[in-house]
């Protein structure tokens, strides 16, 4: 980015509202309404009118105009010509011919990039003032309609924000999240602007959506129009490994050990091979193209195991999220000395995203990073129900931190943020207040760009990804003019009624007390009066879409099985939180009829991958399970209750001091919920160690004593012991980490009619998502059939 871009924005912001939205003048022709396309009032970064009379590209739905590029032109103009033949026969019915040489009959050109007049001249003045590379100009004058890319891809961009100045929206991926206005004859007004995007970095994932393991009812590419025509950046960076010429399976003494000696995906930096291997990667890359503007060198994902501190590249520093050493220091110290050494070799005219992620987030303490390395903050345990700047949310507000600790260094900074809920399943989950303040702090804290991972679940997050996408390009967006008319083109008259419904679940999520990582304090923020509310205004708003149109009631509909989709998994967990397993296992079963509807719906209404994925390893494993054993293959005996006595310990030898004998008060153990509130809403955020629960449970007399009982824990975040009655329990079988229930053999301690004392030791030794910890799931005893 050029070092005279911010008085060049700051210029431009006081001269002009640089909103991106549209104004459509009506002027009369040949009795007729034409609209008029007019980039001036339309808020472009630069704009200035010029005389003339308009440029009539169609009159009464028939061409006026032809559309011009070289025959050798690039894919990006080559699709920028499409977009405009496809969009502008939807708003009119005319199709414009495209060719390879100006008219010469008096017909309107639209030159597309290198062939207009004007795009040597063009190019050179928008490098000249430090226009991003996706900037574009366009201009329309007597020699006709000049769209002139700063590259081949800022003329498609240069394409789309045309047709935004002629009415067109993308809401959402396809025909339905398309709004097109209705004429004959459409007008280009004379004017001279240009546009060019705030952030230079905008990339949002995926541009295709995931696949494996969910069926193929749905277009994996669907987001791809989309992306483009947000002008977000097709390019993906910031990759987390190292290009290194020496793999693990040849050179396994360059990767880090972890405590039991194994060798693990992480390379070992601090060895003098692990530069060679580096550079020599690098070079091949800057050889094979000298262009090459990124090579991104981070760290495999995960917390690279460092099990002392080295003196020589690590410093004095303790990362409270992670809970372990930050080792950032190494990292940046290793970053600059590939910059050296490639800078030695005629290298230098490149950049290094960092992912600044896991353990080695916090900024350096002792090496200043090169201006050349690209910080990407990547907070991915944090919080994501709240915004930075939320006087409530510490957590969040930690990223701030973290942004201005690098940036004081002189590092340009990346946000590489994340917006879905981690792990969740597409519950509804709006992120609107959210992304408007955030994207305006990182505006106004001078983020270069945004690499966005979303799972996007159309449903509820089309007004989310859309202002995200728009504010990527200009952050002083008007936001409530563009949410006014985004809810007016989407829902007609059920506009208001849909604003409300929006609101409401928005406001439930950003004013919520809550944070855990998850779908964990889902059913805590989408309580009952919650839910009640949201179907009220969504039948409102259903009433008033029945008089408008087919995709207007098409949209309401979307939300509606949204809606239904986590109404229907809110009541599986209720039932399987009260260890009701045959109406959990009902209830899953909704799940799965809503989400089958939902992912083949164009777009889709919730993100298929996520759906499938992280439903049926968190809750539809666990359901199907305890559906087994107390409904097919056994009964309940008795659930355990929600509240335990429990204590931490600082280590796991908690059972060498008999922690567990059943005669122990429990005077100094604190009340902890288990399923219903999480370690995080109990004081416990980033608690890691034993956690011992206590309990007593009455099991009813009438079951046999013949029949194995056993004990079942539904969730645990990590591992469980468990003694009943002052014996410790064999494991019948062994969970893992919020997946798989833990299930132990009670019959020989158990007491069928009377009193009996659960004691359990969890241990929690790593980062798991955000703020579990111990029992998360219910617990219970059941008997096997005979």
């Amino acid at each position: 980015m050029s070092e005279n871009r911010p008085t060049l924005r700051a210029t431009v912001r006081d001269r002009l509202n640089m909103r991106r939205r549209t104004t459509l003048q009506l002027a009369g022709a040949a009795g007729a309404a034409a609209f008029v396309g007019n980039l001036v009032n339309a808020g472009a970064a630069h704009a200035e009118p010029t005389e003339g009379p308009t440029l009539r590209l169609t009159e009464d739905g028939e061409a006026r105009a032809v559309i011009v590029h070289a025959a050798d032109a690039d894919a990006n103009v080559v699709q920028a010509a499409a977009e405009l033949v496809e969009h502008v026969q939807l708003i009119t019915g005319a199709e414009l011919p495209i060719v390879n040489e100006a008219p010469s009959d008096g017909t309107v050109p639209i030159y597309l990039g290198a062939i207009a007049p004007e795009a040597e001249a063009t190019v050179a003045e928008l490098g000249d003032s430090g226009v991003d590379p996706d900037g574009y100009r366009i201009l329309a004058d007597a020699d006709g309609l000049q769209l002139i890319g700063h590259t081949d891809r800022a003329t498609l961009y240069a394409a789309y924000g045309l047709l935004e100045s002629l009415g067109v929206r993308w809401y959402m991926p396809g025909d339905l999240g398309r709004i097109t206005p209705a004429t004959g004859t459409l007008e280009v007004a004379h004017q001279d602007a240009t546009s060019d995007p705030y952030f230079e970095v905008r990339v949002v994932s995926p541009r295709r959506y995931h696949e494996s393991g969910v069926p193929k009812v749905f277009d994996p590419l669907e987001p791809k129009p989309w992306n483009d025509r947000m002008r977000l950046w097709p390019v993906n960076i910031g990759a987390q490994d190292f290009p290194n010429i020496y793999p693990r399976t040849e050179r396994p003494d360059l990767y880090l050990k972890d405590a039991n000696g194994v060798v693990t995906p992480h390379l070992d930096v601090t060895q003098p091979d692990a530069l060679v291997g580096v550079v020599e990667a690098c070079l091949e890359i800057l050889e094979a193209d000298p262009q090459t503007r990124f090579i991104s060198m981070s760290p495999k994902d995960g917390l690279p195991p460092v099990l002392e501190p080295n003196p020589e590249w690590d410093a004095e520093d303790y990362d409270p999220l992670n809970n372990s050493p930050s080792i950032t220091d190494r990292y940046v110290r290793f970053l600059n000395l590939v910059l050296a050494e490639l800078d030695a070799r005629g290298h230098s005219n490149f950049r290094i995203p960092f992912l600044a992620y896991a353990n080695y987030v916090r900024p350096p303490l002792r090496f200043t990073p090169d201006p050349r390395i690209v910080i990407m903050v990547a907070p991915i345990i944090i919080d994501r129900f709240h915004a930075i700047g939320d006087e409530h949310a510490w957590e969040r507000n930690y990223i701030a931190t973290l942004i201005e600790g690098w940036a004081a260094l002189g590092s340009p900074i990346l946000m590489r943020d994340y917006r879905y809920n981690l792990a969740d399943p597409s519950l509804p989950f709006p992120m609107i207040k959210q992304v408007t303040a955030e994207m305006q702090y990182y505006r106004d804290h001078n983020v270069m760009g945004i690499k966005s991972e979303s799972l996007p679940a159309w449903g509820y997050q089309a007004p989310a990804h859309y202002l995200y996408a728009q504010m990527a390009w200009n952050p002083d967006l008007d936001v409530e003019a563009t949410m006014a008319e985004m809810f007016t083109d989407l829902y007609g008259r059920a506009a208001d009624a849909m604003r409300e419904h929006f609101e409401t679940l928005d406001a439930a999520y950003t004013e919520a007390d809550y944070s855990t990582g998850r779908f964990y304090d889902t059913p805590n923020i989408l309580n009952a009066a919650v839910m009640r509310e949201l179907d009220r205004s969504l039948r409102l708003a259903e009433g008033r879409a029945r008089s408008e149109d087919a995709n207007i009631q098409a949209r309401v509909a979307m939300v509606r099985t949204a809606y239904e989709y986590g109404k229907a998994w809110l009541a599986m967990v209720a039932a399987f939180n009260a260890c009701d397993m045959a109406e959990a296992n009902r209830m899953l079963g909704v799940v799965h009829e809503v989400r089958a509807e939902a992912i083949s719906h164009s777009p889709v209404i919730i993100y298929p991958w996520a759906s499938y994925y992280y439903l049926d390893n968190y809750y539809g494993a666990q359901v199907a399970d305890g559906y087994a054993r107390t409904v097919t293959d056994g009964q309940l005996l008795a659930p355990l209750p929600d509240e335990w006595h429990a204590m931490t310990f600082p280590s796991d030898q908690g059972a060498e001091i008999g922690l567990w004998k059943p005669e122990l008060r429990t005077t100094g153990w604190m009340p902890l919920k288990t399923f219903s509130q999480s370690w995080s809403n109990q004081g416990l955020r980033y608690y890691h160690g034993a956690m011992w629960y206590r309990t007593t449970v009455d099991l009813p007399a009438g079951h046999s004593g013949t029949s194995a009982t056993h004990l079942w824990l539904g969730v645990v975040d990590e591992r469980a012991r468990v003694w009943l009655n002052g014996q410790e329990l064999p494991v019948a079988r062994n969970g893992s980490t919020l997946r798989v229930p833990f299930v132990f053999d009670a019959t020989d301690a158990v007491v069928l009619a009377g009193e009996n004392v659960v004691v359990i030791e969890t241990i929690n030794e790593t980062v798991d998502e955000l703020g579990t910890g111990g029992l998360v799931g219910p617990a219970m005893f059941y008997q096997v059939n005979a």
